[in-house]
């Protein structure tokens, strides 16, 4: 009997040392393939960068932004390029220490200040509002949207369709959400963790050179109380910026679709169509972006929160923000191909816009019958 106990035990200590190496290994996977994503997520803001400063240009133009529509994609628009900012500046000092380890050891590299730990900080926090601002406008685009297709000749309905309406909605959106930052703000601390001193063999520094090295943690608040604060404004983020914006906007895309499918057999639909249909269109696929890069964070927040316990998704959910952050770059930098692709108007104000095109001259043409010419239809160009 003892013989046997002492196999299952020796068997269980076995199964538990495979398990923490599948975790360690699993861990380094994700470790590597997060850095991966975390390069790609800085080329692809570089290249947005530029396209979202000309995007940006061009939907602020006078012929363009006529509508509520435009105005809530000229916010997403802006949010778009901050994110991007966002990510160039928190992300690449990273890569450059990367490149320069190629040179230089590692062990000679100064740590970072408590300032540019504090711009860090800042630059993290304006990509995540930035992002949460972006899904709610386009949650809030795709419900006017539906409200002015599902009842078209309400006046009051009618009015959102206005420059004026976006606004008002703008406005109070970007105030209301910013003030959010702060909550970001205090769940994570700076602090001092030990003494850099650089090692005999780096060169440039002087005899008695330090510096102070800090790192980021989490903020700990004192008592039961400051526990349940901590874990209240991480539900309070989850909930507000991932599980009901990914409700609200699957709900209102499925209603979008109907109402497009809808629209398109009525007998005024066929004889009106004009730039409602296109913007209705362009609305559809801006929102079904979003819904691609939002959707996703909330399915994870409701698994996280059932399922944190568990190793390896917590492993996971460290690695999400990096994935998260790249979907919504991607997301950001495709709006300007959809404008372009969708929009007739937008097209030709971009053209207009590029300094190598130029329009074509006008030629007009004019028939002139001469007499005693075998050809009466001879053209004649001016």
């Amino acid at each position: 009997m003892s013989n046997m106990s002492n196999y299952q035990y020796s068997d269980s200590k076995f199964d538990a040392d495979e398990s923490n190496n599948f975790l360690v290994s699993f861990e380094v996977f994700v470790g590597k393939l997060e850095q991966y994503i975390d390069l790609a997520s800085v080329v692809i803001s570089v290249v947005g960068f530029f396209t979202n400063i000309f995007h940006l240009a061009v939907l602020t133009r006078k012929s363009i932004r006529n509508s509520s529509v435009f105005i809530f994609l000229i916010g997403i628009a802006i949010c778009d390029l901050v994110r991007m900012i966002s990510i160039i500046v928190s992300k690449s000092p990273i890569f450059y220490r990367v490149l320069l380890s190629l040179f230089i050891d590692s062990t000679c590299f100064t740590p970072r200040s408590y300032l540019a730990m504090i711009f860090d900080l800042i630059s993290n926090i304006l990509e995540i509002i930035s992002l949460d601002l972006s899904v709610w406008l386009a949650v809030f685009m795709t419900i006017f949207r539906v409200l002015v297709i599902r009842y078209p000749f309400n006046k009051r309905i009618s009015s959102l369709v206005t420059s004026k309406s976006g606004l008002c909605t703008v406005i109070p959106l970007s105030i209301i959400i910013f003030p959010f930052g702060l909550l970001y703000y205090f769940q994570v601390t700076i602090r001092p963790v030990s003494i850099w001193k650089p090692s005999s063999d780096c060169l440039g520094f002087q005899s008695n050179f330090f510096q102070i090295n800090y790192k980021f943690s989490a903020t700990e608040l004192s008592g039961v109380l400051g526990t349940d604060t901590i874990e209240t404004m991480i539900h309070v983020d989850g909930v507000l910026f991932k599980l009901i914006p990914s409700i609200v906007l699957l709900v209102a895309t499925s209603v979008l679709v109907f109402e497009i499918r809808k629209h398109k057999k009525t007998i005024w639909a066929q004889r009106n169509k004009s730039n409602k249909d296109w913007t209705t269109k362009l609305v559809f696929f801006v929102t079904f972006t979003f819904l691609i890069a939002i959707v996703p964070q909330g399915i994870a927040y409701i698994i996280m929160f059932k399922m944190a316990e568990i190793p390896i998704l917590r492993i996971i959910a460290m690695s999400l923000p990096s994935v998260f952050s790249f979907l919504s770059v991607v997301n950001g930098t495709i709006h300007f191909l959809i404008f372009y692709f969708m929009s007739s108007e937008y097209r030709m104000t971009a053209k207009h816009m590029c300094l190598f095109w130029k329009p074509e001259n006008s030629v007009s043409v004019i028939n002139i019958s001469i007499s005693g010419n075998k050809n009466p239809n001879k053209t004649l160009k001016k």
